[in-house]
């Protein structure tokens, strides 16, 4: 794996902090075969203990690290979110049917740049990875359905 992948395909939770200091978690939950969330901070108070960046077992990439981090995500700081979808497979076996299955989140910006959050849908790394919309494999673009949370 390359440097530059590591914050996008390493193993651990993702940290999305907002300007009013909330800070959502996203990881995979596999008991569930799917991506939960979670607040960790809300207005900068911490909700789970220990808040993500204070647990001692995780290692902090930043967004804007220059050798861990592609370009995109740094980009997107102080960009708008306005949308916000569930990632779902369009089939299933049964022994998957029977679980929540959203195995992924999709947060699209002002900008217009898109990344997913989500189990499965590259071949590098870990399960679960933070990847750009654009460098998901088209085949795979058709195997998912995005069902929306939200829209501003």
């Amino acid at each position: 794996m390359e440097n530059s992948s590591a914050f996008s395909l390493t193993y651990g939770p993702l940290g999305i902090a907002f300007e009013n200091g909330t800070v959502i978690g996203v990881a995979e939950q596999p008991s569930l075969n799917s991506v939960v969330i979670w607040v960790d901070r809300m207005n900068g108070a911490d909700v789970r203990h220990p808040a993500m960046d204070e647990d001692p077992d995780l290692f902090k990439i930043s967004a804007t690290d220059s050798e861990f981090a592609g370009a995109l995500f740094g980009q997107l700081i102080g960009d708008k979110l306005i949308a916000l979808a569930i990632v779902k497979p369009r089939s299933m076996n049964a022994l998957l049917s029977a679980l929540p299955s959203e195995v992924g989140l999709c947060f699209s910006f002002e900008s217009g740049k898109k990344f997913v959050a989500a189990k499965g849908l590259h071949r590098e790394g870990g399960d679960f990875a933070v990847i750009e919309y654009e460098k998901i494999p088209e085949l795979t673009k058709l195997e998912i359905i995005e069902e929306p949370m939200f829209k501003t």
